[in-house]
């Protein structure tokens, strides 16, 4: 089981990218946890959000979305 840090991990810029690559609505969300930029992929299955996969995001992708 993972455990973040204590005190705040998660900065407060979380832009939403819409995915339309799939059948079903995506996003992904850009940020830091720990101070490291993250991408969340995730989709809204009936009201409920589902994480499909969080990862180390490319110093491109965090030029391109979150400057």
């Amino acid at each position: 089981m993972a455990c973040l840090s204590p005190g705040p991990p998660i900065s407060m810029f979380w832009p939403y990218v819409s995915d339309d690559r799939f059948p079903e609505p995506r996003f992904r969300l850009y940020g830091l946890i720990d101070g490291v930029a993250c991408c969340v992929a995730g989709t809204d299955r009936d009201g409920v959000v589902r994480v499909i996969s969080l990862r180390r995001a490319h110093a491109k992708e965090m030029k391109r979305y979150v400057s």
